[in-house]
């Protein structure tokens, strides 16, 4: 598709749809989103987001993209510096709380970017997307993969087979925590927290350190 021409574009103007265009995605997905919603709350219109994207499929692109990208980069940096901090092997409980980290932690500089992607990934089970699935397990497999390989290296007596399926369950215990949807509390007669904090995510990553050690 051709895209239409602005005379100036505006300085930071691509930035600012995409930041608007996350909120509408994770609340009424891509079929749903309003355009209108997303110009008026960037303060463009409709010309200047195809002039950027082409259409409104390629911005959903470009969302995705933006969130789970700062997610790998966090994540990425963190495995590298525990590779030069730990170069004989990297403690189980330090690669797992890496990869935590950004899920867990209260005033992160991911933080609102996290919420939204777990909209987007309860999106996953409320609303089936193929696409959303492959768009969002297409940019995160690779940093899955190095974290994987990392655990690998420090509990070498786990085959491939029940190393990814205990890695699943993390993913999965991380999504269901990182949402906060209360059933721990409750469950607990509000004696456990489950919220965003360095203790939940020191107990989870001691946890699941102690899973993937055990054989």
């Amino acid at each position: 598709m051709a895209r239409s021409k602005i005379a100036e574009p505006a300085p930071g103007m691509r930035e600012r749809i995409v930041e608007a265009a996350k909120e509408q995605f994770a609340d009424h997905g891509l079929e749903h989103a309003s355009v209108r919603a997303i110009t008026d709350r960037a303060k463009a219109n409709s010309s200047m987001l195809r002039y950027y994207f082409g259409s409104k499929d390629e911005l959903f692109r470009e969302v995705i993209g933006s969130i789970v990208g700062g997610l790998n980069s966090h994540r990425l940096a963190a495995i590298k510096q525990l590779r030069i901090d730990c170069p004989d092997g990297i403690p189980l409980n330090r690669i797992i709380h890496a990869y935590a980290e950004p899920i867990l932690t209260t005033a992160h500089p991911l933080e609102r970017d996290v919420a939204i992607y777990l909209r987007f990934f309860g999106r996953l089970y409320t609303e089936p997307s193929d696409r959303l699935r492959h768009l969002i397990q297409s940019q995160m497999t690779e940093v899955q993969q190095i974290y994987l390989h990392e655990i690998q290296r420090s509990a070498p007596h786990l085959g491939m087979a029940t190393l990814t399926f205990r890695f699943g369950l993390l993913m999965g215990s991380l999504a269901f925590l990182g949402a906060q949807v209360g059933v721990i509390e409750l469950l607990s007669e509000g004696a456990v927290e489950s919220t965003q904090s360095q203790a939940t995510l020191q107990q989870f990553a001691s946890d699941y350190a102690v899973l993937f050690a055990s054989l």
